[in-house]
């Protein structure tokens, strides 16, 4: 019986350098944002920080455990940002627009090259002893805090609603 237990062990491998890459992607995409943007008045913060943070870590948690409806959510997302990219530049061109164009570009070769990684293989196959994510996840709560500090830009939607008599 100890034989069978010691042939089904993995060693698993370190968290793919494309996965951390990844993750500081989304804090240079967010510390552009916050530069070129600014911060939301400082009490909506909270709300907002917390719905954010939980929001990134469900999907940086799928991402890194190889769940797959939350993966292709993620590059859903981005891919979706990409587009939105390059409509911006043929609407209103400027340096931001290619700036976060170019780090679009970047963060779906990233998700294309963890997705190829033996750490993504390995949890797809649901093998077990996978080391603790508690490292990068502290990445994507930094993004989460970030975002949920983000204001809204000057050609974003803006809704209003007016209750009176």
């Amino acid at each position: 019986m100890r034989e069978t237990i010691e042939a089904t062990r993995v060693d698993w491998p370190d968290v793919p350098t494309s996965a951390w890459a990844l993750g500081y992607s989304f804090v240079v995409g967010q510390s552009l944002a916050l530069f070129e943007r600014g911060t939301q008045p400082p009490e909506d913060w909270l709300i907002s920080i917390a719905l954010s943070v939980a929001l990134v870590v469900l999907g940086a948690h799928g991402v890194m455990r190889a769940r797959m409806i939350r993966f292709w959510l993620v590059v859903a997302v981005v891919i979706i940002a990409a587009v939105g990219g390059v409509v911006s530049l043929f609407v209103a061109p400027s340096a931001w627009d290619v700036l976060e164009l170019g780090l679009t570009v970047v963060q779906l070769i990233l998700l294309r090259t963890y997705y190829r990684s033996e750490w993504f293989a390995l949890h797809r196959q649901n093998v077990p002893g996978a080391p603790s994510l508690a490292p990068i996840m502290f990445v994507a709560v930094l993004v989460g805090v970030m975002g949920g500090m983000l204001g809204a830009g000057s050609n974003g939607v803006s809704v209003t609603f007016n209750v009176g008599s």
